[in-house]
């Protein structure tokens, strides 16, 4: 069974603010990016791993989004477990969520202290221990000293986080937009060895297809870095296509 604990740092969503760290189980240590943060020269190595890193990006982001959707539901322990309320002296509710199965394979454990309007989607939560379990896997994912502030609209994150190769990365003004299973990235993503680039989406990415649930099926960004290198990249669930504009090239997940 693998466990990770999700501390994502100074996270500023539309839809949520999150501020912690991303830390490993095995180490009690924060996690920071101590990588590059030069602007990348976009190649045909530098864009592989730059378009592996925009995924992890993704996937790092969508834990807190589930206890968020989670908390605005009306009945999100579909399966079993509970969610239960309780009123502070301050006017703050804390919600202790207790095996509450979202009916989805995710299993949600911990407190979330609120104040503000959750009817209304303007209000801040802070999460502390809080862990997400998916049934299917037996992977546990923990989130840490994180707070978000909601508002209608998509994601504007700042995080630093390890993604599923073991390296630590960095997501700056990483804009986030969620829509039926597809999503919309721009911003920042740092690589440890590569400095940043920045990105755009052409065509939404898209998941659900794959043998493994973390790849993506679709999608079309562009990475743009250093002295307007740049490479288009194209998902599928067997590899990644890249064209540099000077070369084409496919990488392997």
């Amino acid at each position: 069974m693998k466990k990770n604990k999700l501390l994502i740092t100074s996270a500023l969503f539309s839809s949520l603010l999150l501020t912690g760290c991303l830390e490993s189980e095995s180490n009690d240590t924060t996690v920071n990016y101590s990588g590059s943060t030069s602007q990348a020269t976009i190649d045909n190595n530098t864009s592989a791993d730059l378009a592996k890193a925009a995924i992890y990006g993704i996937l790092a982001s969508e834990e807190s989004a589930t206890v968020m959707s989670a908390l605005q539901s009306s009945d999100p322990c579909t399966t079993g477990g509970s969610v239960t309320p309780g009123i502070n002296l301050d006017s703050s509710i804390d919600f202790t969520f207790s095996n509450c199965n979202l009916g989805t394979g995710k299993i949600l454990n911990g407190v979330v202290g609120v104040t503000g309007d959750i009817a209304s989607g303007s209000f801040i939560a802070q999460l502390t221990d809080f862990t997400l379990t998916d049934s299917n896997t037996g992977d546990i994912d923990t989130l840490e000293n994180i707070s978000l502030s909601s508002v209608s609209g998509s994601y504007n994150m700042a995080a630093d986080f390890t993604g599923a190769d073991g390296k630590i990365y960095r997501l700056d003004n990483f804009i986030l937009s969620k829509t039926s299973g597809s999503f919309i990235i721009t911003g920042s993503i740092y690589h440890p060895a590569h400095g940043y680039a920045v990105i755009a989406t052409t065509t939404s990415i898209t998941f659900g297809t794959c043998p493994n649930g973390d790849i993506p099926d679709g999608g079309v960004i562009t990475l743009t870095g250093a002295a307007s290198s740049s490479a288009i990249v194209t998902y599928t669930c067997s590899s990644i296509s890249l064209d540099t504009g000077l070369t084409t090239t496919t990488a392997n997940w």
